[in-house]
């Protein structure tokens, strides 16, 4: 025996005394390892000895917790949790205090400054505004007949005479204000609309047309008189429908090109009334129609028009169909980069350079071939391409190219 009180076999006991620490004593009065606990070794979570050679698991720590023997929590910083602003828990049971944003910024649900200025809070109406964040913010527009001042505030802006077409006579301003648009001249009246007439016999009055835009000379007011409308700038001439042309210009209206380039020669537009035809020519009539002309393809002359174009006429295309065979000439709607077809065996064919020609500045019968030709001044025809005004007879030569017969020299050209 080694411990405890055990019988001496004479009917009495024996004290055999203790075990030594970390031993107990068993029913044999034998010393044994006694494992301890965890409360013993006062831990509360992890795995540790128990002191008898076994393993004694004190359990687990909660998410975010760390074991030394004891659970214990790190407090997160505000970086770990993403926030620059207001108060957040810590993780460990604490809170977390992340400052606070400048004005005007405030701190958003998610933890984050933002602009939180509004229009409201400005005083602002329209127009795009400073949020005082470094950014802007847009306060819309106005409605219409108000406009947005300096100070971002929708405002009436008073209409003048001029902008609301009133020569004489109260009218209002379109901001509660009346204007006065002054009185007319000796022998006018001022109209229901604000305009100055001339009375007429029988009852009425005739409001007078002003000038046209770059008109000239003499033009009817529409009351029976007849206005001055001075002279041209230099350089440029009064051409007979009344308006001011520039040099070479004469009758011919709208952007005509010089030298087969840049720069264009810029001829005034056409009377009221009147079209500028693709041959730059002012006509009273509407353009014509290739149905007015019975043709389905092809670009076609039409008298007191010019060029009307009807679409590519392909080779095999009937003649008698749609072709005038008498010319044995057809230009097809490509015209200016065309070719051009004749009648051959009664179909439509590509056609040699003529040789022979008569310039006309509406058709030019030389412009045929996949290559550009035109009519000269000696009435041939020759291949549009030069290298001095040698090769163009008598015209000049740009970028390459001939002008067209009477057509205007730019310094630019050889």
């Amino acid at each position: 025996m080694q411990c405890g009180l055990q019988p001496d076999g004479c009917g009495g006991m024996v004290d055999c005394g203790a075990c030594p620490q970390g031993f107990a004593c068993n029913g044999a009065g034998a010393c044994v390892c006694a494992p301890q606990t965890c409360a013993q070794l006062g831990n509360s979570c992890g795995a540790w000895g128990d002191g008898c050679g076994g393993t004694l698991d004190c359990g687990t720590c909660p998410p975010g917790w760390y074991c030394f023997g004891v659970c214990a929590c790190t407090p997160a910083a505000c970086v770990d949790i993403g926030k620059s602003c207001g108060v957040w828990p810590d993780g460990c049971g604490g809170t977390l205090a992340c400052g606070s944003c400048p004005a005007p910024e405030a701190c958003t649900p998610a933890g984050a400054c933002a602009c939180t200025t509004t229009c409201a809070s400005l005083g602002k109406s329209c127009g795009t505004q400073p949020d005082g964040c470094g950014g802007s913010i847009d306060c819309g527009a106005c409605p219409a007949g108000l406009v947005c001042n300096a100070a971002g505030a929708c405002v009436c802006v008073p209409q003048t005479c001029a902008q609301l077409g009133k020569s004489c006579g109260p009218s209002s301003d379109g901001c509660g204000g009346t204007l006065d648009c002054g009185t007319c001249s000796a022998g006018m009246s001022c109209n229901g609309s604000g305009a100055c007439c001339i009375p007429q016999m029988g009852g009425g009055c005739c409001v007078p047309s002003p000038c046209p835009a770059g008109a000239c000379g003499s033009h009817p007011d529409g009351c029976g008189n007849v206005l001055d409308c001075g002279s041209c700038p230099a350089g440029d001439s009064c051409n007979s429908y009344g308006l001011c042309a520039a040099q070479g210009c004469g009758d011919l209206c709208g952007n005509i090109p010089v030298c087969n380039s840049p720069p264009l020669l810029s001829c005034p537009g056409c009377p009221s009334g009147m079209s500028c035809s693709p041959g730059h020519e002012c006509y009273a009539n509407p353009p014509p129609t290739c149905a007015d002309l019975g043709k389905t393809c092809g670009t076609w002359y039409a008298p007191s028009w010019g060029l009307i174009e009807c679409g590519i006429c392909p080779a095999g295309t009937p003649c008698s169909v749609n072709e005038d065979c008498g010319s044995g000439i057809v230009v097809d709607n490509q015209y200016f980069d065309s070719h051009c077809l004749e009648c051959v065996s009664g179909m439509c064919a590509p056609t040699p350079l003529p040789e022979a020609c008569t310039f006309n500045v509406l058709y030019d019968p030389c412009m045929v071939g996949y290559q550009q030709a035109t009519c000269d001044g000696s009435g041939q025809c020759r291949i549009i391409g030069c290298s001095s005004a040698a090769d163009c007879n008598g015209s000049c030569c740009c970028n390459g190219s001939c002008s067209s017969p009477g057509s205007t020299c730019f310094s630019t050209c050889l």
